[in-house]
């Protein structure tokens, strides 16, 4: 959806929602590697301080490059038949978290390489990074549904007893909506439901406890990635099921989104309690 035009130039709800969180996840790092909290992590902080602007270059590549392929080639494949020029129109909407994961992990590791990080700094400074990606969640959820995209089942298809009797509530504060460039039907709205679990709560969770952490020293590398995996895995697992049956592919009574949480799952668990003996080997 467009949010207002430049000199005939269209900008998009979507890629002005993406600006923002870049901008705010670059302010966090940078402020973060100029206050006392890494002076234990010497060689991750320095590489903020000085480097910022390079790696937070590859990493909006590895989001935007990865986050659209994702798209396209799980998703949206007729893309690359009917039109494949439009694989470069993120603007409009159109982003795979997975394939972003993906993209942004791949940049981490030619991070690494160039900057010659030892495996213990490489998976601190992906902590770093993961802190901030549920503010971009929290405002890609945001602009999916100004695009009015991702939308939910309707409350009849749902046919929950909770949302008939909090749906005056419910239509309050916007959780159930009515998508009209779709229909008139009363929809969950699971756009604000993963804007909120997957963006804003995680976020919070995750600043609470790195802070914690590392101010008691007990931080250990790895925590904050486990954590994401599994808790993202576990919120995303659950909203799936609200999700609209004509915007997800089902395969043996499951969305293709939800396998992907099922790995992310299972890799949370082996980060979390398998990271201590790895740890050992750095």
């Amino acid at each position: 959806m467009v949010a207002l035009e430049i000199f005939g130039i269209s900008i998009y709800w979507y890629g002005i929602f993406y600006l923002l969180s870049f901008v705010l996840s670059y302010l966090f790092l940078y402020s973060l590697a100029r206050s006392n909290l890494l002076d234990n992590y010497g060689k991750v902080k320095n590489l903020l301080k000085n480097n910022l602007d390079d790696i937070a270059f590859y990493i909006i590549l590895g989001v935007l490059l990865g986050g659209r392929l994702g798209y396209v080639i799980f998703y949206n494949q007729s893309i690359i038949f009917n039109n494949i020029w439009e694989i470069f129109f993120i603007w409009q909407g159109g982003m795979a978290f997975v394939g972003g994961v993906i993209g942004v992990f791949l940049s981490m590791l030619y991070i690494k390489s160039k900057y010659k990080l030892s495996y213990k700094d490489f998976y601190f400074l992906i902590d770093l990074i993961v802190i901030v990606v549920p503010l971009g969640i929290f405002f890609g959820r945001i602009g999916n549904f100004l695009n009015q995209e991702l939308f939910g089942k309707t409350i009849d298809e749902i046919g929950s007893s909770i949302l008939y009797q909090n749906q005056e509530l419910l239509e309050a504060i916007n959780l159930i909506y009515i998508y009209e460039t779709v229909d008139q039907e009363k929809r969950l709205n699971t756009n604000f439901l993963e804007s909120f679990g997957e963006g804003l709560l995680l976020f919070l969770i995750f600043i609470v406890i790195f802070w914690k952490k590392l101010i008691s020293g007990k931080y250990k590398v790895g925590l904050i990635s486990g954590l994401f995996l599994l808790l993202y895995g576990i919120i995303r697992f659950i909203i799936e099921f609200g999700r609209d049956t004509t915007q997800v592919n089902y395969i043996l009574g499951f969305t293709s989104s939800q396998y992907f949480m099922i790995i992310f799952i299972i890799l949370g668990f082996m980060i979390l309690f398998g990271f201590d003996k790895m740890e050992k080997k750095f």
